[in-house]
């Protein structure tokens, strides 16, 4: 059974234990009582799956600067409670929202992660303008990224993977300005990628591994220019491996496991002289070993290629590869 906290008429108690509560600037638990910069009058209960580490933080800015309450909980919830609250949580952030607050608190960010959070991602979390962050990895959430969630000025970080979204990535994906980093890996996406995936000019972060994702890699992608981070291993793409990845400078992880993609590897691909981390794996049209010229390499996988020939021995100079 789970466990319930709440106000009454002479304070606030825990009646059962193995949940949280914060309210005012106090955190109260099954063990102690300490003190929390917490924003004023804000309740909030959270009850988690049973034997199960979780990742909750509600990021909020005031007269302070930015400020977050985090947990890592231990509990244990029926699934009736776990469903409640994933009813309840996105009602409480938008209601604390609207609510006149004296310090001028403003919510800035979510992390609500391995909740088994059910239900489809909230559109209404779009009353929040000032987020920035909104992390619901690891969950059972369906459906898509609501498009609502664009016309969130500051919003930079969208990261829902390991949940059940689905269809194609929403059109319109240009209008999120000023989003770093867009994680959709393990769900159940398909389609082709949207042309316009390629106006999010400020991207350092794209992650669309482990979908159903078809086609070819659209052209405009060349205009990712920012990119630290790209994979998109485990699909159905087609096509040859893109040159304008090449382009990308400031690229550091590149995954291409069993993408769909084919050979060759790009010369300016190779040329990439931040690449940390580079995995190409199940894949044709590669037989030589080719030329890496980044100093900083840690990680290099070229798996089931059909590589011939020796390893290269400028392989064994590279002062930091730890993985090939």
């Amino acid at each position: 059974m789970g466990r319930v906290a709440f106000k009454g008429a002479d304070g606030l108690f825990v009646e059962q234990r193995n949940c949280w509560l914060l309210h005012h600037r106090w955190v109260y638990t099954s063990s102690s009582v300490r003190a929390y910069t917490a924003m004023p009058n804000w309740v909030l209960v959270l009850v988690v799956p049973e034997r199960q580490s979780v990742s909750t933080d509600i990021a909020y800015e005031g007269s302070r600067g930015r400020r977050s309450m985090k947990a890592a909980i231990l509990s244990r919830a029926a699934k009736k409670m776990r469903d409640n609250m994933a009813v309840d949580i996105w009602k409480e952030l938008v209601d604390q929202h609207l609510k006149e607050n004296v310090d001028g608190d403003k919510f800035v960010g979510i992390t609500l992660k391995t909740l088994s959070l059910p239900g489809k991602l909230p559109p209404e979390l779009v009353k929040l303008p000032y987020f920035q962050e909104i992390d619901l990895c690891r969950n059972c959430l369906s459906g898509s990224i609501p498009i609502e969630w664009a016309s969130m000025p500051y919003l930079t970080l969208i990261a829902v993977c390991a949940n059940n979204l689905s269809g194609p990535l929403p059109t319109g994906l240009q209008n999120f300005k000023n989003l770093k980093v867009l994680g959709v890996e393990a769900n159940q996406f398909s389609g082709p990628i949207p042309d316009e995936i390629g106006n999010l000019t400020t991207l350092k972060r794209l992650n669309l591994a482990s979908n159903q994702f078809t086609g070819s890699l659209p052209t405009t992608l060349a205009k990712l220019v920012n990119l630290q981070d790209f994979r998109i291993s485990d699909n159905k793409f087609n096509g040859i491996i893109p040159s304008f990845i090449g382009d990308w400078p400031w690229l550091k992880k590149l995954h291409l496991y069993a993408s769909g993609l084919k050979g060759p590897i790009p010369d300016a691909l190779t040329r990439l002289e931040n690449l940390t981390d580079m995995r190409i794996s199940d894949m044709t049209g590669i037989s030589s070993f080719p030329y890496i010229s980044s100093k900083s390499m840690e990680t290099l996988v070229l798996r089931n290629l059909s590589l011939s020939g020796q390893i290269p021995s400028y392989i064994w100079s590279m002062p930091v590869l730890k993985t090939l």
